[in-house]
């Protein structure tokens, strides 16, 4: 048994791609070893920006040995009177490459038959394998598969090396116009050369020399531990979201933790501003002080180490202060006007040709919450929170803000509420009035604003 390594190096994958790229890709080699019966062991996935990967840990060099066994024509038919093979029993030994005399008789439910019993299978792995590997890497699904240069091949980025091992001997095959080899190549800034392997089993120790962290897993791990490096002894908690940690350990080849700061007046924003603007624009991890509240620092990832950190941080605390800076300014131009008037500028935006503006669609959800919490009877306090909100449902729609970041919808409408000065009730429900924005998303915990949610 030999181990089998396949590796397709590529342009910076999309971070969301690499996780599902390798197990495409590993989905294909299985159904290949199946198809051509070859024996195998377990099937490892690996992947980062610039490559996705599968290295099976044991493969049989030979495909399986079977007997194949195939019905002739009956024994009657086969022999003349005189025990002379005739044409039937000619033709079928000739159709299976065997001698009459290999032929043998069996007794069936309908009397003697003549069968061939054939040996099948037996044949190189390797060979199997560098005539299908081609399809394999081609029929790859992904959304949106770009071509480059003259090729006719297809994938989700340009494919700049193929790497493929089956124990020592290189599977030789060609797609896109890169024929394979035992070569790949380590991190794009601190260890860019080729690097020749020889044993795919010693695959993810080279390239972790080569200072690429290849096992998704053992990145992510790594990353976790950059965050919190990154933070010291300082009495400070990293957030770390676990989509945004997915995301970001797909970004890098191999994690380097880097603590930053912005400006202090900028925490005069709503937290989830804050949040918004780091975690979606910037990939960075907000920050808080051990009493929980968002403290003016933020834990970023970069996928290379250089002497002079300094330069990083500043040129991360520049950007996100400048985006930081962009809320401040939506924040204060938001808040000139009430949330009626912002209800009434919806009209000026289209919801669909068919259906009107977002006014409309607004009014039409006004009207069915109305309906619905009559034959709901809901309280009396419920009934007044109703008519207090409507008016002012989903005008954060049409501020500065939310046009920035779509995700804050809702909770602009609950900041802006409180900033006025309308009772946190009321706030509240206009924000939980549009939960959830996603799957495993968190409900409404007030019954008006599951009310409207479901409208």
């Amino acid at each position: 048994m030999l181990p089998f390594l396949l590796e397709i190096g590529t342009e910076e994958l999309p971070s969301w791609y690499i996780a599902e790229g390798a197990l495409e890709l590993a989905s294909g080699i299985k159904m290949v070893l199946n198809k051509i019966q070859v024996n195998h062991g377990p099937v490892r996935t690996y992947g980062s920006p610039r490559r996705i990967s599968v290295l099976v840990e044991s493969v049989s060099p030979m495909t399986q040995v079977r007997e194949e066994r195939r019905r002739g024509p009956a024994k009657i038919a086969s022999f003349d009177a005189k025990g002379f093979p005739t044409s039937a029993a000619i033709g079928f030994a000739r159709a299976n490459s065997l001698e009459v005399q290999d032929l043998i008789v069996e007794e069936t439910e309908r009397g003697p038959y003549l069968f061939a019993i054939k040996e099948m299978g037996g044949e190189p792995t390797s060979e199997l394998l560098a005539s299908t590997l081609h399809n394999v890497i081609q029929e790859i699904p992904a959304p949106r598969k770009m071509r480059w240069g003259s090729g006719r091949t297809s994938f989700i980025r340009p494919i700049q090396w193929v790497t493929a091992l089956f124990g020592s001997e290189l599977v030789p095959f060609e797609v896109a116009g890169i024929n394979a080899g035992s070569i790949t190549y380590g991190h794009r800034f601190l260890s860019p050369g080729p690097i020749e392997i020889r044993d795919p089993r010693d695959y993810v120790q080279l390239l972790s020399e080569a200072e690429v962290l290849v096992d998704v897993e053992e990145r992510l791990e790594a990353t976790k531990r950059e965050l919190k490096a990154a933070i010291g002894k300082r009495n400070l908690k990293v957030t770390i979201d676990q989509n945004l940690l997915d995301e970001v350990t797909n970004l890098v080849e191999k994690p380097f933790g880097i603590l930053g700061e912005y400006d202090h007046s900028h925490l005069e924003l709503p937290e989830e501003v804050l949040r918004t603007v780091m975690m979606k624009h910037q990939r960075f991890f907000p920050i808080s002080g051990l009493n929980g509240q968002i403290a003016p620092f933020f834990a970023a990832i970069s996928n290379n180490s250089v002497k002079n950190v300094h330069v990083v941080r500043n040129g991360y605390q520049q950007v996100l202060n400048g985006r930081l800076q962009d809320a401040k300014y939506f924040w204060e131009a938001d808040r000139k006007f009430k949330l009626l008037e912002h209800a009434d500028r919806l009209s000026g935006i289209n919801f669909h040709r068919k259906l009107g503006t977002i006014a409309d669609k607004v009014a039409r959800i006004r009207r069915s919450t109305i309906s619905v919490s009559r034959v709901l009877a809901i309280s009396k306090e419920a009934r007044k929170q109703l008519e207090e909100v409507l008016p002012i449902y989903q005008a954060d729609l049409s501020t500065e803000m939310v046009a920035e970041h779509p995700d804050l919808e809702g909770t602009m409408g609950k900041e802006y509420a409180l900033s006025e000065g309308l009772e946190p009730e009321i706030a509240q429900i206009l924000e939980e009035g549009r939960l959830p924005k996603a799957s495993m998303n968190r409900l409404p915990g007030n019954n008006v604003g599951a009310l409207l949610s479901v409208m």
